[in-house]
């Protein structure tokens, strides 16, 4: 049986992040956080296969979370949700513009999933 790649969802305004909580549990298991501080709190034991870094962060906070995120899960993939006045994206990570939708976010999503084995 294929199990469901773990989701870090990070954003700031809660309606946002519950909102794609529930879109996004159909296909992963997410884990939604609001802070960086919930990042750490996190268990050791967590095994993140993706991030994804929503539009309602401030850059401070993107910065803190790539740091956590490279240090505890060096190999989990970031997909970095854009605004139209800037963008959370660095090099090397998938960007998608929060306003595109679910499905473009799903699509980004699938792109960027680690293969299970059969």
């Amino acid at each position: 049986m294929l199990t469901q790649p773990t989701l870090l969802c990070f954003g700031r305004y809660q309606a946002l992040l519950d909102t794609r909580t529930a879109i996004l549990s159909k296909l992963y298991r997410v884990i939604p956080v609001a802070t960086c501080e919930q990042i750490e709190h996190l268990p050791l034991s967590t095994i993140l296969e993706m991030v994804l870094l929503c539009h309602t962060l401030r850059d401070s906070d993107c910065k803190e979370a790539r740091a956590l995120i490279a240090r505890r899960w060096p190999a989990a993939n970031i997909l970095s949700m854009t605004k139209a006045y800037g963008s959370c994206a660095l090099c090397g990570e998938i960007p998608v513009r929060g306003m595109d939708g679910p499905d473009v976010l799903l699509q980004r999503l699938s792109l960027m999933q680690p293969s299970n084995p059969a």
